[in-house]
């Protein structure tokens, strides 16, 4: 769903009933953890997109993400990878996850530091 709705073409409504509705419904972001990936055709308007996939998970998913990384660079998309090794699908978070599990949250919130997301709106370039 996240990837769907960051990927389809984000036009307001044609009637809008209030500001709201005539606002862009794209979000600023994307992260896609260990996803399904539906068919896209990318452009460089869509948002910057975090990856993150187990090396062991399924082939659809796990062949998938580092193919869909490159479609997203070729289209412009600012995006970043990550795989972690000897995972499956489903890792998660937990409080048994080794370090080299937990680490993922913080390399998130280190992606959408560098990406200017935790700034407050009025500071953000």
């Amino acid at each position: 769903m996240a990837a769907m709705a960051s990927w389809r073409d984000a036009l307001p409504p044609s009637a809008a009933h209030d500001a709201v509705d005539a606002l862009n419904a794209r979000p600023a972001f994307t992260a896609l953890v260990y996803p399904n990936i539906p068919q896209a055709n990318f452009n460089a308007t869509m948002p910057p997109t975090f990856l993150l996939v187990g090396e062991k998970d399924s082939v659809a998913i796990g062949d998938a993400v580092p193919e869909l990384f490159l479609q997203l660079k070729h289209a412009g998309i600012p995006a970043e990878m990550h795989v972690l090794g000897g995972l499956g699908h489903g890792f998660g978070i937990r409080e048994t996850s080794p370090p080299h599990l937990a680490i993922w949250p913080m390399l998130f919130v280190n992606w959408l530091d560098d990406r200017g997301f935790l700034k407050p709106l009025s500071s953000r370039n």
